[in-house]
């Protein structure tokens, strides 16, 4: 009870003191451009500083805008509908919602390892699946996770899910922020589980070195699951469906835009309103939940363009051990030794690991732990 008292004591005064000088601060403050570059390179350790970040940010928005043209012109063809008629099937409501989400990610599960995507430990444990929280549901209208916690011997994380006021409504306005079909709830539970975060910081939490096991690289992280949602797709994960790749698509809108507006918002180059006009008219988003984009932008720097900067870093570092093993590699063998380093800086990941495909049967996988 003194805990709790203390608490609340100190967020009134947090309160009065934001109340009383709010009106003195301005709408977004810029670190400057400087600032930002050496953020990237000393905190983030990239290769890449602000100007690249938009160029590469620019070509994935571009890339976006080209599927969603292929799809739609796909679609017109075949006289065929987007959504969850064209292949997904719209999702049951109600309580019956969890059971379909648990099931999806068993499916996943069972069509990485046909597929040979990336070995699943025996050891990997489940996911609970959950509603979010009530006071949450505001603030995170889609889903997340959490993995298992560090140093405890559970092996079980948490997938949270906002269901949708209705799924009908989502469906019919294909809205990007709520999961109203299977082939959409495949796609952001490969990202949020499996292959994605929960299977990547599981393996992490049981790496042998401590400061892998205890590291967290945004980049690393976004950028792997990021990776993974076009992969599916090519895989055929969803078979003929056209929404699944309409739904891609505009993700990728959304990360490059982001990606755009970090930068140019960090730096003072965009206003708020600004930002939130250019997010809207590229992701398609509504003015209000692109002003709530923005808003969440500017207060983590750099961590937005994870996703494109990630998945740009896993997709070279393929390029060059597909060059250098040839025929001998597979993709499996790369996402094994990919993830084997800890959730760590790709700058520090990607010479470990070309610098081990040099090394002695039995040597070069030392750092796996599957």
């Amino acid at each position: 009870m003194r805990a709790r008292d203390a608490a609340l004591a100190a967020l009134t005064r947090s309160r009065e003191y934001i109340e009383a000088h709010l009106a003195a601060w301005p709408e977004n403050y810029a670190m400057g451009r400087e600032a930002y570059d050496r953020m990237l390179k000393e905190e983030q350790l990239l290769p890449f500083d602000s100007h690249d970040v938009e160029r590469i940010a620019r070509d994935e928005l571009a890339h976006g805008w080209a599927e969603e043209a292929w799809v739609q012109n796909s679609a017109q063809r075949r006289g065929v509908a987007l959504g969850a008629a064209s292949g997904g099937g719209l999702a049951p409501g109600g309580a019956a919602l969890i059971d379909y989400y648990r099931d999806a990610i068993a499916q996943l599960r069972k069509f990485v390892t046909a597929q040979q995507v990336v070995t699943v430990p025996d050891w990997l444990g489940t996911m609970r699946i959950v509603e979010t929280p009530a006071f949450l549901q505001p603030v995170s209208p889609g889903a997340s996770m959490n993995p298992p916690r560090l140093f405890s011997l559970s092996t079980t994380g948490y997938y949270y899910i906002t269901p949708p006021k209705s799924l009908a409504e989502a469906a019919a306005r294909l809205d990007m922020n709520e999961d109203f079909d299977r082939d959409r709830i495949e796609s952001t539970a490969a990202h949020e589980a499996l292959p994605g975060h929960f299977m990547q910081l599981s393996i992490a939490r049981r790496n042998p070195d401590f400061v892998r096991r205890i590291a967290f690289d945004g980049v690393f992280a976004e950028g792997w699951a990021f990776y993974g949602e076009e992969m599916f797709v090519r895989l055929g994960l969803y078979g003929d469906d056209l929404d699944a790749r309409l739904f891609v698509a505009r993700w990728e809108r959304v990360r490059g835009a982001r990606a755009v507006v970090d930068p140019q918002l960090a730096s003072g180059e965009l206003t708020y309103q600004q930002a939130a006009e250019f997010f809207a008219a590229e992701t398609g988003f509504t003015r209000e939940q692109a002003e709530a984009a923005v808003a969440g932008i500017a207060t983590r720097p750099g961590y937005v363009i994870a996703y494109s900067i990630g998945r740009l870093q896993i997709e070279n570092l393929l390029a060059e051990y597909q060059r250098r093993k040839g025929a001998a590699g597979s993709l499996r063998d790369f996402h094994d030794r990919l993830l084997s380093y800890g959730t760590t800086p790709l700058a520090i990941v990607g010479p470990e690991l070309i610098a081990d495909l040099d090394k002695p049967a039995g040597e070069e996988r030392a750092a796996a732990n599957y």
